[in-house]
């Protein structure tokens, strides 16, 4: 029922570039009560420690995989 280790998990694997396994990471994380919000600021910070050229390919990804649940990556960076 805890959906830390669940967002642990969805962060280590955005930050590795396996974006589909943290997406799934991040959904059970939500299916376990954590905060929509809670997991957008953990992508931001994540995103914001990468190199530009690393940045732009993740957020193209989880764009490409779901534009309407991550488009505020569009105005953040």
């Amino acid at each position: 029922s805890n959906y830390m280790p669940c967002t642990l998990l969805g962060a280590i694997h955005i930050e590795l570039g396996q974006i589909a396994e943290g997406q799934a990471w991040y959904a059970k994380a939500e299916a376990r009560g954590a905060p929509r919000d809670d997991i957008d600021r953990e992508v931001r910070a994540i995103l914001s420690r990468l190199p530009a050229a690393k940045r732009a390919a993740i957020i193209e990804e989880l764009m490409a995989n779901d534009a309407v649940r991550y488009e505020w990556l569009g105005k953040a960076f």
